[in-house]
């Protein structure tokens, strides 16, 4: 194996990749969405099994939901988790742009635009230039992105049963 000079630039591959502000981003799958809870007390992020079945929405947990894409940012290839105002922004545009039959989220690159820290993190797009996606490609890409994304389904789960069981014999949460 030869030497690597910037060893901080290699990335685990189950790492989702992130958007900073001035980064390019390029949509391009299908969306694939996650519901969960955030449990403060465990710092854990566990899977939401439906408010009718959920023992964390039963105890009055807020439900929240993420958005995984496969696509590229900044010319690295991968899955994307867009956090929800961005997700929001632009299906905002995408239907704003219906009427005109202009091409969808997948149809272009974005320049991201990022404020705040924390909580108070905001996001926003503005449109680049147009890019196209086969329907092949689109097909792989969704595939790829299932295939990825019932790992980390599995995890979430896995940690819901771990939590689950913990706190229904007197843990943390009340």
């Amino acid at each position: 194996m030869p030497l690597e000079p910037n060893e901080q630039s290699i990335r685990n591959p189950f790492d989702f990749l992130t958007l900073d502000d001035g980064s390019v981003l390029r949509i391009q799958s299908h969306l694939y969405r996650i519901d969960r809870h955030f449990l403060e007390e465990y710092k854990r992020t566990v899977a939401c099994l439906g408010t009718k079945d959920c023992y964390f929405c039963k105890h009055g947990f807020k439900k929240g939901t993420d958005f995984y894409y496969f696509g590229m940012v900044d010319e690295e290839e991968g899955v994307i988790r867009i956090p929800a105002g961005l997700f929001y922004f632009l299906n905002n545009w995408e239907n704003e742009n219906e009427a005109t039959k202009q091409t969808t989220k997948r149809g272009h690159e974005w320049l991201i635009k990022k404020t705040g820290e924390g909580q108070g993190t905001r996001y926003t797009a503005e449109k680049l230039e147009a890019v196209k996606i086969t329907e092949v490609q689109l097909n792989e890409n969704n595939q790829t992105l299932v295939e990825r994304m019932i790992g980390e389904e599995k995890g979430l789960k896995t940690r819901y049963n771990e939590v689950e069981s913990i706190d229904s014999m007197g843990g943390a949460i009340k």
